[in-house]
């Protein structure tokens, strides 16, 4: 399955539940433009990467749960098992069996957008995520070696 026929599941299972007239709709689409849906994914990530690898494996479900407390941090119905695999398998691009914070992110942001029917950012991770990312793993890392380092 690729990005256009996942998207168009995604719109088949979940597009007649947000009507487009609805305050969920307008709120959800705020959430989406504002990065605010974003951020909340990365803290959700976070949360479901219990051995703080910066990855979530489908085997040990993490990656089953993150998309699941996607769904069911913003009210949405989660998919069942079978859509859930096809989702992860979609984004997995470099086909790893685990998705990282960036691909996560982008399964995110495509699912909702095409939920909530908005064109695509031009980058399908803002900036500010990206950049939000990547001082992340760089304060991570350096906390690592302080911690070694205290150590020697």
């Amino acid at each position: 399955m690729d990005r256009t026929e996942c998207c168009q599941m995604v719109d088949a299972l979940f597009r007649h539940s947000f009507a487009p007239d609805s305050g969920f709709h307008a709120i959800m689409v705020r959430k989406i433009e504002s990065g605010d849906l974003l951020q909340a994914a990365m803290i959700t990530f976070r949360e479901c990467d219990k051995d703080g690898n910066g990855r979530l494996t489908w085997n040990n479900g993490e990656i089953r749960n993150f998309i699941t407390a996607c769904f069911k941090q913003h009210n949405c119905t989660p998919p069942n098992e079978e859509h859930l695999f096809a989702l992860y398998s979609t984004f997995d691009k470099d086909r790893n069996n685990v998705l990282d914070r960036t691909e996560c992110l982008e399964m995110v942001d495509a699912i909702f957008r095409q939920s909530f029917a908005l064109a695509p950012p031009p980058s399908p991770v803002s900036r500010q995520v990206r950049q939000e990312i990547q001082q992340e793993v760089v304060m991570e890392s350096m906390t690592a070696s302080q911690f070694q380092e205290g150590f020697h």
